[in-house]
Protein backbone atom coordinates (compact mmCIF):
# COMPACT_ATOMS: atom_id res chain seq x y z
CA UNK A 1 0.00 0.00 0.00
CA UNK A 2 2.85 2.35 0.84
CA UNK A 3 4.41 1.72 -2.56
CA UNK A 4 1.10 2.46 -4.30
CA UNK A 5 0.78 5.75 -2.39
CA UNK A 6 4.35 6.71 -3.35
CA UNK A 7 3.61 6.04 -7.03
CA UNK A 8 0.45 8.20 -6.86
CA UNK A 9 2.37 11.08 -5.26
CA UNK A 10 5.09 10.86 -7.94
CA UNK A 11 2.52 10.82 -10.74
CA UNK A 12 0.77 13.85 -9.27
CA UNK A 13 4.08 15.69 -9.24
CA UNK A 14 4.80 14.78 -12.84
CA UNK A 15 1.36 15.84 -14.04
CA UNK A 16 1.35 19.14 -12.12
CA UNK A 17 1.87 22.52 -13.77
CA UNK A 18 5.36 23.18 -15.11
CA UNK A 19 7.43 25.63 -13.10
CA UNK A 20 7.92 29.04 -14.61
CA UNK A 21 11.34 29.99 -15.87
CA UNK A 22 13.48 31.97 -13.38
CA UNK A 23 13.60 35.74 -13.68
CA UNK A 24 15.86 36.84 -16.51
CA UNK A 25 19.11 38.65 -15.75
CA UNK A 26 21.40 39.62 -18.60
CA UNK A 27 21.66 41.28 -21.99
CA UNK A 28 19.32 41.48 -24.97
CA UNK A 29 20.77 42.90 -28.19
CA UNK A 30 18.21 44.53 -30.50
CA UNK A 31 18.48 45.42 -34.19
CA UNK A 32 16.41 48.50 -35.10
CA UNK A 33 14.98 49.47 -38.46
CA UNK A 34 12.92 52.53 -39.37
CA UNK A 35 10.82 53.03 -42.48
CA UNK A 36 8.90 56.07 -43.70
CA UNK A 37 5.38 56.05 -45.14
CA UNK A 38 6.81 55.08 -48.55
CA UNK A 39 8.47 52.01 -47.05
CA UNK A 40 11.99 53.40 -47.42
CA UNK A 41 14.57 52.71 -44.73
CA UNK A 42 15.51 55.93 -42.93
CA UNK A 43 18.05 56.79 -40.25
CA UNK A 44 17.08 57.61 -36.69
CA UNK A 45 18.83 59.06 -33.69
CA UNK A 46 18.11 55.80 -31.89
CA UNK A 47 20.61 53.96 -34.09
CA UNK A 48 20.62 50.51 -35.64
CA UNK A 49 21.50 48.55 -32.49
CA UNK A 50 20.62 48.65 -28.79
CA UNK A 51 22.20 46.82 -25.87
CA UNK A 52 19.61 46.30 -23.14
CA UNK A 53 20.82 45.09 -19.71
CA UNK A 54 18.26 44.15 -17.09
CA UNK A 55 18.27 42.57 -13.66
CA UNK A 56 15.68 42.75 -10.88
CA UNK A 57 14.13 46.22 -11.09
CA UNK A 58 17.06 47.89 -12.88
CA UNK A 59 17.79 48.32 -16.56
CA UNK A 60 20.44 50.03 -18.67
CA UNK A 61 20.11 50.86 -22.37
CA UNK A 62 23.29 51.42 -24.40
CA UNK A 63 23.89 52.30 -28.04
CA UNK A 64 25.99 50.24 -30.44
CA UNK A 65 29.20 51.83 -29.10
CA UNK A 66 28.22 50.80 -25.53
CA UNK A 67 27.54 54.35 -24.44
CA UNK A 68 24.78 54.47 -21.83
CA UNK A 69 21.66 56.26 -23.08
CA UNK A 70 19.15 55.37 -20.37
CA UNK A 71 19.29 54.03 -16.84
CA UNK A 72 16.44 53.01 -14.55
CA UNK A 73 17.02 52.28 -10.85
CA UNK A 74 14.23 50.43 -9.10
CA UNK A 75 15.33 51.36 -5.57
CA UNK A 76 14.83 55.07 -6.18
CA UNK A 77 12.25 54.78 -9.01
CA UNK A 78 14.34 57.17 -11.11
CA UNK A 79 14.88 57.20 -14.84
CA UNK A 80 18.07 58.86 -16.07
CA UNK A 81 18.97 59.84 -19.61
CA UNK A 82 22.23 61.01 -21.13
CA UNK A 83 21.57 63.96 -23.43
CA UNK A 84 24.33 66.12 -24.93
CA UNK A 85 26.78 64.83 -22.34
CA UNK A 86 24.48 65.69 -19.42
CA UNK A 87 22.40 63.39 -17.24
CA UNK A 88 18.76 64.32 -16.79
CA UNK A 89 16.75 62.62 -14.06
CA UNK A 90 13.03 61.91 -14.03
CA UNK A 91 11.72 60.91 -10.61
CA UNK A 92 8.80 58.65 -9.81
CA UNK A 93 5.65 59.90 -11.52
CA UNK A 94 3.66 56.70 -11.12
CA UNK A 95 0.50 58.75 -10.59
CA UNK A 96 0.63 59.56 -14.31
CA UNK A 97 -0.19 56.28 -16.00
CA UNK A 98 -0.86 56.36 -19.74
CA UNK A 99 -3.98 54.84 -21.22
CA UNK A 100 -2.78 51.69 -22.94
CA UNK A 101 -5.14 49.12 -24.43
CA UNK A 102 -3.99 45.54 -24.99
CA UNK A 103 -5.36 43.12 -27.59
CA UNK A 104 -3.98 39.58 -27.49
CA UNK A 105 -3.36 38.14 -30.95
CA UNK A 106 -3.46 34.50 -32.11
CA UNK A 107 -0.14 34.97 -33.89
CA UNK A 108 2.81 32.91 -32.65
CA UNK A 109 6.41 32.69 -33.79
CA UNK A 110 9.84 31.53 -32.61
CA UNK A 111 12.61 34.08 -32.04
CA UNK A 112 16.13 32.85 -31.19
CA UNK A 113 14.64 29.51 -30.19
CA UNK A 114 12.07 31.05 -27.84
CA UNK A 115 8.37 30.36 -28.60
CA UNK A 116 6.60 33.73 -28.64
CA UNK A 117 3.06 35.03 -28.25
CA UNK A 118 1.86 38.40 -29.57
CA UNK A 119 -0.05 41.32 -28.09
CA UNK A 120 -1.00 44.64 -29.67
CA UNK A 121 -0.63 47.69 -27.46
CA UNK A 122 -2.26 50.96 -28.49
CA UNK A 123 -1.14 54.19 -26.84
CA UNK A 124 -2.47 57.37 -28.42
CA UNK A 125 -1.49 57.44 -32.10
CA UNK A 126 1.04 54.61 -31.68
CA UNK A 127 0.10 50.96 -32.23
CA UNK A 128 2.70 48.31 -31.41
CA UNK A 129 2.73 44.55 -31.83
CA UNK A 130 4.92 42.95 -29.18
CA UNK A 131 6.25 39.41 -29.54
CA UNK A 132 7.28 37.95 -26.19
CA UNK A 133 8.29 34.64 -24.66
CA UNK A 134 7.48 33.47 -21.10
CA UNK A 135 11.00 32.00 -21.09
CA UNK A 136 12.53 35.51 -20.93
CA UNK A 137 10.76 37.44 -18.20
CA UNK A 138 11.25 39.70 -15.19
CA UNK A 139 9.02 40.54 -12.25
CA UNK A 140 6.81 43.40 -13.55
CA UNK A 141 6.18 44.66 -10.00
CA UNK A 142 9.75 45.96 -9.91
CA UNK A 143 8.81 48.55 -12.54
CA UNK A 144 5.39 49.56 -11.23
CA UNK A 145 6.69 53.00 -10.25
CA UNK A 146 8.66 53.69 -13.40
CA UNK A 147 8.27 57.33 -14.47
CA UNK A 148 7.45 56.04 -17.94
CA UNK A 149 4.25 54.12 -17.35
CA UNK A 150 4.19 52.58 -20.84
CA UNK A 151 7.04 50.23 -19.91
CA UNK A 152 5.10 48.96 -16.90
CA UNK A 153 1.93 48.64 -18.99
CA UNK A 154 3.86 46.53 -21.49
CA UNK A 155 5.25 44.25 -18.78
CA UNK A 156 1.80 43.85 -17.22
CA UNK A 157 0.38 42.85 -20.61
CA UNK A 158 3.11 40.22 -21.12
CA UNK A 159 3.20 39.04 -17.49
CA UNK A 160 6.77 40.30 -17.23
CA UNK A 161 8.03 38.83 -20.51
CA UNK A 162 10.49 41.08 -22.31
CA UNK A 163 9.90 42.09 -25.94
CA UNK A 164 11.82 40.01 -28.46
CA UNK A 165 10.27 41.78 -31.45
CA UNK A 166 8.39 45.09 -31.51
CA UNK A 167 6.71 46.58 -34.57
CA UNK A 168 5.42 50.09 -33.90
CA UNK A 169 3.40 52.21 -36.30
CA UNK A 170 3.50 55.95 -35.60
CA UNK A 171 0.51 57.18 -37.56
CA UNK A 172 1.05 60.84 -36.71
CA UNK A 173 4.55 60.80 -38.23
CA UNK A 174 3.96 58.20 -40.92
CA UNK A 175 6.74 55.77 -40.07
CA UNK A 176 7.20 52.26 -38.74
CA UNK A 177 9.87 51.13 -36.29
CA UNK A 178 10.90 47.50 -35.91
CA UNK A 179 13.14 46.29 -33.11
CA UNK A 180 14.09 42.60 -32.96
CA UNK A 181 16.34 40.70 -30.59
CA UNK A 182 19.43 39.28 -32.26
CA UNK A 183 20.90 37.86 -29.04
CA UNK A 184 19.60 36.91 -25.60
CA UNK A 185 22.48 36.40 -23.18
CA UNK A 186 21.70 35.44 -19.57
CA UNK A 187 24.37 36.75 -17.19
CA UNK A 188 24.56 37.63 -13.50
CA UNK A 189 24.34 41.38 -12.95
CA UNK A 190 24.41 43.43 -9.74
CA UNK A 191 23.45 46.95 -8.68
CA UNK A 192 27.04 48.00 -9.46
CA UNK A 193 26.43 47.32 -13.16
CA UNK A 194 23.66 49.90 -13.29
CA UNK A 195 25.59 53.17 -13.25
CA UNK A 196 26.80 55.44 -16.02
CA UNK A 197 30.39 54.76 -14.98
CA UNK A 198 30.18 50.96 -15.01
CA UNK A 199 31.49 49.58 -18.32
CA UNK A 200 28.85 47.50 -20.14
CA UNK A 201 29.77 43.84 -20.40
Amino acid sequence: MAKLWLIIVLLMGLSGPAQKAPWFSGLIVYHNEFRNAAGEVVESRVGARDLFYIQGSNYKLCDSTKRVRELYLGKTHTHQMMQDGKVTITSDTATHQPQVSAIYLPTTTVILGHPCHAVQLVHGAVASIIYYSPEVRVNPKGFSKSPFGYWYALLKATNGALPLRTISVYSAHGYTATSEATAVQPMPLTDQDFTFAAPPR
